[in-house]
Protein backbone atom coordinates (compact mmCIF):
# COMPACT_ATOMS: atom_id res chain seq x y z
CA UNK A 1 0.00 0.00 0.00
CA UNK A 2 1.59 3.50 -0.85
CA UNK A 3 -0.67 5.99 0.36
CA UNK A 4 -3.17 6.56 3.32
CA UNK A 5 -5.57 8.84 3.53
CA UNK A 6 -7.09 10.25 6.81
CA UNK A 7 -10.05 12.34 7.31
CA UNK A 8 -10.97 13.52 10.90
CA UNK A 9 -14.50 14.39 10.98
CA UNK A 10 -16.69 16.12 13.69
CA UNK A 11 -19.83 16.84 13.08
CA UNK A 12 -19.24 17.93 8.95
CA UNK A 13 -20.75 14.60 7.66
CA UNK A 14 -21.94 16.33 4.57
CA UNK A 15 -19.26 17.92 3.71
CA UNK A 16 -17.23 14.64 4.56
CA UNK A 17 -19.61 13.09 2.24
CA UNK A 18 -18.35 15.36 -0.57
CA UNK A 19 -14.90 14.90 -0.08
CA UNK A 20 -15.31 10.95 -0.16
CA UNK A 21 -17.57 11.39 -3.34
CA UNK A 22 -14.38 13.60 -5.20
CA UNK A 23 -12.31 10.82 -3.50
CA UNK A 24 -13.75 8.38 -5.64
CA UNK A 25 -14.92 10.16 -8.32
CA UNK A 26 -12.36 8.45 -10.64
CA UNK A 27 -11.98 4.78 -10.76
CA UNK A 28 -10.02 3.85 -7.34
CA UNK A 29 -6.04 2.91 -7.15
CA UNK A 30 -5.46 -0.19 -5.54
CA UNK A 31 -2.59 1.65 -3.62
CA UNK A 32 -4.69 3.90 -1.93
CA UNK A 33 -6.80 3.12 1.21
CA UNK A 34 -9.13 5.33 2.71
CA UNK A 35 -9.47 5.64 6.48
CA UNK A 36 -12.19 8.01 7.82
CA UNK A 37 -12.25 9.00 12.00
CA UNK A 38 -15.09 10.21 13.44
CA UNK A 39 -14.37 12.06 16.76
CA UNK A 40 -17.27 11.50 18.93
CA UNK A 41 -19.65 13.64 16.29
CA UNK A 42 -23.34 14.05 18.45
CA UNK A 43 -25.07 14.88 14.57
CA UNK A 44 -25.67 10.81 14.12
CA UNK A 45 -24.70 11.05 10.80
CA UNK A 46 -21.47 9.37 10.58
CA UNK A 47 -22.47 5.40 11.48
CA UNK A 48 -25.26 5.92 8.31
CA UNK A 49 -21.97 6.25 5.77
CA UNK A 50 -20.66 2.94 6.69
CA UNK A 51 -22.99 1.09 4.33
CA UNK A 52 -22.94 4.00 1.67
CA UNK A 53 -19.05 3.37 1.53
CA UNK A 54 -18.04 -0.33 1.79
CA UNK A 55 -14.01 0.23 0.87
CA UNK A 56 -13.95 2.84 3.45
CA UNK A 57 -12.13 2.24 6.81
CA UNK A 58 -14.31 3.77 9.14
CA UNK A 59 -13.96 4.10 12.39
CA UNK A 60 -15.84 6.10 15.16
CA UNK A 61 -14.08 6.86 18.38
CA UNK A 62 -15.64 7.57 21.77
CA UNK A 63 -13.93 10.80 22.96
CA UNK A 64 -13.18 14.03 21.04
CA UNK A 65 -10.04 14.62 22.23
CA UNK A 66 -8.90 17.14 19.14
CA UNK A 67 -7.42 16.62 15.75
CA UNK A 68 -4.24 15.59 16.46
CA UNK A 69 -5.35 12.77 18.67
CA UNK A 70 -8.12 11.81 15.67
CA UNK A 71 -4.95 12.02 12.83
CA UNK A 72 -2.76 9.38 15.40
CA UNK A 73 -5.47 7.45 15.93
CA UNK A 74 -5.64 7.03 11.90
CA UNK A 75 -2.41 6.71 11.65
CA UNK A 76 -1.98 4.02 13.83
CA UNK A 77 -4.09 1.68 11.51
CA UNK A 78 -3.09 3.15 8.00
CA UNK A 79 -0.27 1.01 5.96
CA UNK A 80 0.61 2.88 3.08
CA UNK A 81 4.47 4.61 2.48
CA UNK A 82 2.82 7.83 2.19
CA UNK A 83 -0.02 9.50 4.83
CA UNK A 84 -2.83 12.03 3.54
CA UNK A 85 -4.00 14.00 5.94
CA UNK A 86 -7.37 15.39 4.64
CA UNK A 87 -9.66 17.69 6.31
CA UNK A 88 -13.23 16.51 5.38
CA UNK A 89 -14.36 19.88 3.87
CA UNK A 90 -12.02 19.59 0.75
CA UNK A 91 -12.66 18.64 -2.86
CA UNK A 92 -9.91 16.97 -4.17
CA UNK A 93 -8.73 14.48 -7.03
CA UNK A 94 -6.78 11.37 -6.08
CA UNK A 95 -4.67 11.85 -9.28
CA UNK A 96 -2.83 14.84 -7.69
CA UNK A 97 -1.59 12.73 -4.59
CA UNK A 98 0.56 10.59 -7.05
CA UNK A 99 1.99 14.05 -8.54
CA UNK A 100 2.83 14.65 -4.60
CA UNK A 101 4.60 11.81 -3.83
CA UNK A 102 6.50 12.21 -7.15
CA UNK A 103 7.93 15.01 -5.88
CA UNK A 104 9.01 13.57 -2.63
CA UNK A 105 10.43 10.46 -4.71
CA UNK A 106 12.60 13.40 -6.49
CA UNK A 107 13.31 15.44 -3.92
CA UNK A 108 14.72 13.58 -0.42
CA UNK A 109 15.07 16.89 1.51
CA UNK A 110 11.33 17.11 1.74
CA UNK A 111 9.20 15.45 3.86
CA UNK A 112 5.57 17.02 4.07
CA UNK A 113 3.90 18.72 1.06
CA UNK A 114 0.79 20.05 0.13
CA UNK A 115 -1.33 21.86 -2.72
CA UNK A 116 -2.28 25.72 -3.04
CA UNK A 117 -6.11 25.67 -1.42
CA UNK A 118 -8.19 27.50 -3.28
CA UNK A 119 -11.81 28.94 -2.76
CA UNK A 120 -14.74 27.53 -4.52
CA UNK A 121 -14.36 30.54 -7.04
CA UNK A 122 -10.60 28.84 -7.77
CA UNK A 123 -9.15 31.94 -6.00
CA UNK A 124 -6.35 30.85 -3.81
CA UNK A 125 -6.66 31.39 0.11
CA UNK A 126 -4.61 31.00 2.79
CA UNK A 127 -1.81 28.01 2.41
CA UNK A 128 1.05 28.30 3.86
CA UNK A 129 3.89 30.60 6.38
CA UNK A 130 6.45 31.51 8.01
CA UNK A 131 6.87 29.64 11.60
CA UNK A 132 5.11 32.29 13.95
CA UNK A 133 7.54 35.52 14.01
CA UNK A 134 7.61 39.19 15.14
CA UNK A 135 5.98 40.41 11.73
CA UNK A 136 3.21 37.98 12.32
CA UNK A 137 2.21 38.79 16.32
CA UNK A 138 2.92 42.45 16.04
CA UNK A 139 -0.27 43.09 13.78
CA UNK A 140 -1.84 40.92 15.58
CA UNK A 141 -1.11 43.19 18.64
CA UNK A 142 -2.70 46.34 16.84
CA UNK A 143 -5.45 44.34 16.10
CA UNK A 144 -5.48 44.68 12.52
CA UNK A 145 -4.89 41.01 11.42
CA UNK A 146 -2.51 40.18 8.80
CA UNK A 147 -4.64 39.85 5.88
CA UNK A 148 -2.15 41.88 4.05
CA UNK A 149 0.77 39.35 5.13
CA UNK A 150 -1.74 36.64 3.50
CA UNK A 151 -2.10 38.23 0.82
CA UNK A 152 1.32 38.58 0.12
CA UNK A 153 2.33 34.87 0.78
CA UNK A 154 -0.65 33.83 -1.87
CA UNK A 155 0.63 36.08 -4.73
CA UNK A 156 3.60 34.83 -5.12
CA UNK A 157 5.28 34.69 -8.31
CA UNK A 158 5.22 30.68 -8.58
CA UNK A 159 1.56 30.24 -7.12
CA UNK A 160 -0.17 33.03 -9.44
CA UNK A 161 2.03 31.06 -12.72
CA UNK A 162 1.25 27.32 -11.33
CA UNK A 163 5.07 26.57 -11.33
CA UNK A 164 5.70 22.96 -11.07
CA UNK A 165 8.53 23.18 -9.06
CA UNK A 166 8.30 22.78 -5.31
CA UNK A 167 8.39 25.71 -2.98
CA UNK A 168 10.02 25.39 0.12
CA UNK A 169 8.15 26.97 2.96
CA UNK A 170 8.69 26.62 7.27
CA UNK A 171 5.05 25.15 6.86
CA UNK A 172 1.82 24.40 5.17
CA UNK A 173 -1.70 23.89 5.80
CA UNK A 174 -2.58 20.27 7.56
CA UNK A 175 -6.08 20.89 5.51
CA UNK A 176 -4.49 18.70 2.79
CA UNK A 177 -1.11 17.45 4.02
CA UNK A 178 1.27 14.68 3.08
CA UNK A 179 3.59 13.14 4.63
CA UNK A 180 6.28 10.40 4.52
CA UNK A 181 5.15 7.59 7.45
CA UNK A 182 8.30 7.40 8.53
CA UNK A 183 8.86 10.62 9.57
CA UNK A 184 5.89 10.90 10.84
CA UNK A 185 6.55 7.89 13.20
CA UNK A 186 10.13 9.33 14.07
CA UNK A 187 8.39 12.54 15.19
CA UNK A 188 5.81 10.48 17.46
CA UNK A 189 3.03 12.20 14.95
CA UNK A 190 1.12 15.27 16.12
CA UNK A 191 1.36 16.59 19.52
CA UNK A 192 -1.74 15.78 21.35
CA UNK A 193 -2.03 18.09 23.88
CA UNK A 194 -2.79 20.47 20.76
CA UNK A 195 -6.48 20.38 20.46
CA UNK A 196 -7.06 22.22 17.25
CA UNK A 197 -4.53 24.70 15.15
CA UNK A 198 -1.36 24.59 15.29
CA UNK A 199 -0.67 21.07 15.98
CA UNK A 200 0.41 20.75 12.06
CA UNK A 201 3.20 23.93 12.50
CA UNK A 202 4.45 21.94 15.53
CA UNK A 203 4.65 18.67 13.20
CA UNK A 204 6.84 20.63 10.85
CA UNK A 205 8.83 22.64 13.10
CA UNK A 206 10.05 19.47 14.32
CA UNK A 207 10.55 17.75 11.12
CA UNK A 208 12.93 20.92 10.29
CA UNK A 209 15.06 20.15 13.01
CA UNK A 210 15.03 16.89 11.96
CA UNK A 211 16.16 17.92 8.91
CA UNK A 212 13.30 17.73 6.76
CA UNK A 213 11.55 20.73 4.79
CA UNK A 214 8.24 20.93 3.71
CA UNK A 215 6.95 22.10 0.53
CA UNK A 216 3.91 24.06 -1.20
CA UNK A 217 3.16 22.34 -4.69
CA UNK A 218 1.54 25.90 -6.92
CA UNK A 219 0.46 23.59 -9.73
CA UNK A 220 -1.91 21.59 -7.58
CA UNK A 221 -4.89 22.86 -6.27
CA UNK A 222 -7.43 21.79 -3.73
CA UNK A 223 -10.81 23.10 -2.65
CA UNK A 224 -11.41 23.83 0.94
CA UNK A 225 -14.02 25.61 2.42
CA UNK A 226 -12.45 27.25 5.87
CA UNK A 227 -13.71 26.22 9.35
CA UNK A 228 -16.15 23.76 8.72
CA UNK A 229 -17.02 22.57 11.95
CA UNK A 230 -16.69 26.23 14.32
CA UNK A 231 -19.78 27.61 12.11
CA UNK A 232 -21.61 29.00 14.72
CA UNK A 233 -21.26 32.19 17.43
CA UNK A 234 -20.21 28.96 19.64
CA UNK A 235 -18.09 27.87 17.56
CA UNK A 236 -16.33 31.42 16.92
CA UNK A 237 -16.12 31.04 20.87
CA UNK A 238 -14.19 28.09 20.41
CA UNK A 239 -11.98 28.92 17.35
CA UNK A 240 -10.68 32.30 19.42
CA UNK A 241 -10.06 29.89 22.84
CA UNK A 242 -8.23 26.91 20.96
CA UNK A 243 -6.09 29.18 18.48
CA UNK A 244 -4.50 30.93 21.50
CA UNK A 245 -4.31 28.10 23.81
CA UNK A 246 -2.76 26.49 21.12
CA UNK A 247 -0.42 29.29 20.06
CA UNK A 248 0.76 29.80 23.22
CA UNK A 249 1.23 26.40 23.49
CA UNK A 250 3.63 26.45 20.61
CA UNK A 251 5.85 29.01 21.91
CA UNK A 252 6.17 26.68 24.81
CA UNK A 253 7.43 23.98 22.93
CA UNK A 254 9.49 25.78 20.60
CA UNK A 255 10.96 29.17 21.88
CA UNK A 256 13.01 30.07 24.20
CA UNK A 257 12.17 32.07 27.25
CA UNK A 258 12.94 35.28 25.77
CA UNK A 259 11.22 34.66 22.32
CA UNK A 260 8.23 33.50 23.81
CA UNK A 261 7.71 35.95 26.45
CA UNK A 262 8.10 39.01 23.80
CA UNK A 263 5.44 37.24 22.05
CA UNK A 264 2.99 36.34 25.51
CA UNK A 265 3.61 40.60 26.03
CA UNK A 266 2.44 41.48 22.81
CA UNK A 267 -0.46 39.44 23.02
CA UNK A 268 -1.58 40.52 26.16
CA UNK A 269 -0.83 43.89 25.70
CA UNK A 270 -2.75 43.88 22.36
CA UNK A 271 -6.16 42.40 24.37
CA UNK A 272 -5.83 44.50 26.76
CA UNK A 273 -5.93 47.27 24.30
CA UNK A 274 -8.99 45.44 22.80
CA UNK A 275 -11.01 45.69 25.66
CA UNK A 276 -10.14 49.28 26.03
CA UNK A 277 -11.45 49.81 23.13
CA UNK A 278 -14.21 47.43 22.82
CA UNK A 279 -17.06 50.29 23.69
CA UNK A 280 -15.66 52.52 21.34
CA UNK A 281 -16.16 49.67 18.70
CA UNK A 282 -19.32 49.78 16.33
CA UNK A 283 -18.98 46.51 14.75
CA UNK A 284 -19.34 44.60 17.81
CA UNK A 285 -22.31 47.18 19.40
CA UNK A 286 -24.52 43.79 18.90
CA UNK A 287 -21.97 41.97 21.13
CA UNK A 288 -19.98 43.64 23.07
CA UNK A 289 -20.73 41.15 26.36
CA UNK A 290 -19.76 37.78 23.96
CA UNK A 291 -16.46 39.89 22.61
CA UNK A 292 -15.55 40.77 26.09
CA UNK A 293 -15.52 37.47 27.42
CA UNK A 294 -13.79 36.02 25.00
CA UNK A 295 -10.73 38.73 25.39
CA UNK A 296 -11.06 37.56 28.98
CA UNK A 297 -10.85 34.01 28.22
CA UNK A 298 -7.68 34.88 26.01
CA UNK A 299 -5.94 37.28 28.51
CA UNK A 300 -6.38 34.07 30.52
CA UNK A 301 -4.69 31.72 28.41
CA UNK A 302 -1.41 34.24 27.79
CA UNK A 303 -1.48 34.60 31.58
CA UNK A 304 -1.68 30.91 32.43
CA UNK A 305 2.11 28.41 33.11
CA UNK A 306 2.11 25.99 30.65
CA UNK A 307 1.26 22.97 33.37
CA UNK A 308 -2.47 24.35 33.44
CA UNK A 309 -2.84 25.17 29.49
CA UNK A 310 -2.23 21.11 29.04
CA UNK A 311 -4.63 20.54 31.29
CA UNK A 312 -7.12 23.10 30.39
CA UNK A 313 -7.82 20.68 26.76
CA UNK A 314 -11.06 20.22 27.21
CA UNK A 315 -12.12 22.75 29.56
CA UNK A 316 -13.88 25.44 27.14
Amino acid sequence: MKFSIIIVNYNTTDFLKNCLDSILSKPFHSEFEILAVDNNSDDGKFSKLKDEYLNIKMFERKVNDGFGAGCNFGASKAIGKYLIFLNPDTVVCIDDFIKMADVLECNHDIGVISPVFTDFNGIPVYSYNKFPNFEWEFNEFLGKGNDKVEKRLMSDKRILEKSAEPMRVDWVSGACLMIRTDLFRKLNGFDENYFLYYEDTDLQYRAKKEGSSSALLPNITVKHFVNSSVKSDEGENVYYYHLNRSKMIFFYNNYNFIKRNIFRLLAISGIILRITALNFRKRYSEKKNKKYKQYIRSLNIYLSGRNKLLKSKLSY
